[in-house]
């Protein structure tokens, strides 16, 4: 028995804090929650986005759905807050998070204490760069100033999965 426990130890020490695992959401927001189950979370005015918002669209026979709260608390302050479901099913949670650029860098370098960041997992692309977390589900998006726009994004284990198939933008849900 005692061998036992010491394995399962030893086996939670090797591997617990280095394993790539997913966040299962935000908060009290889950992975899996359907529109209702989100809506009753936190009273908000949540709005549909428009048909045009890159985030609503169809992969392939998914339809999804991007609904944004403009008055979600964050820190003392207010900001947007987005959750996106595909087949009536939450899949990734967006907040922006945005703002001086010497907060948006103390708030980057927290995350990254949080969830781990390894060299190299940082695309640049013009003005923006997207920071990967060892926890894949995790990144953070930065545009550079005048700017200073960042975002928070949370992804479920099957949205990388779910968006790669082809979609047609402009159809509603």
């Amino acid at each position: 028995m005692n061998l036992f426990r010491n394995l399962l130890f030893t086996g939670i020490l090797l591997f617990g804090p280095f394993s790539s695992y997913a966040v299962d959401g935000y908060e009290k927001y889950r992975f899996g929650m359907t529109l209702e189950e989100s809506k009753k979370v936190h009273a908000c005015a949540w709005e549909k986005q428009d048909i045009d918002f890159p985030g609503f669209m169809i992969y392939g026979n998914k339809r999804a759905a991007l609904f944004k709260c403009s008055s979600y608390p964050y820190k003392q302050r207010k900001i947007e807050f987005y959750l996106e479901f595909i087949d009536n099913i939450l899949q990734r949670i967006i907040l922006d998070i945005s703002a001086a650029e010497k907060e948006n860098l103390q708030t980057l370098k927290a995350l990254k204490k949080q969830y781990g960041f390894k060299k190299g997992s940082v695309q640049e692309k013009g003005r923006r760069k997207i920071y990967s977390f060892d926890d894949v589900s995790v990144e953070v998006e930065i545009y550079a100033a005048p700017l200073n726009l960042m975002y928070l994004r949370f992804y479920s284990k099957n949205y990388r999965q779910l968006i790669r198939q082809p979609y047609l933008k402009g159809l509603e849900t």
